[in-house]
């Protein structure tokens, strides 16, 4: 009789199956001063650092949540505004 078990084979599968938590996760956002109202008031998360305008950082549990303003290099249109 073969031993069942709740384990997968490391061997076989798809390459995530190897990840065993998540330690950084970077969210980009519009509006800034909305995003942080909002991850700081309503959910409460205290400010870990805050390395720019453009960049904050909150700390959940054993993860670092950053929020970063997407910045267009220069000279580059984005899609809604090419013809």
């Amino acid at each position: 009789m073969k031993k069942q078990s709740n384990e997968r084979n490391p061997q076989s599968g798809s390459a995530f199956q190897a990840i065993r938590a998540i330690d950084y996760t970077v969210i980009f956002v519009r509006d800034m001063a909305a995003m942080r109202r909002f991850y700081e008031d309503v959910l409460g998360f205290p400010l870990r650092r805050e390395l720019s305008p453009d960049w904050i950082e909150y700390r959940v549990g054993d993860n670092t949540l950053a929020l970063g303003r997407r910045t267009r290099a220069p000279g580059r249109r984005s899609a809604r505004t090419a013809h």
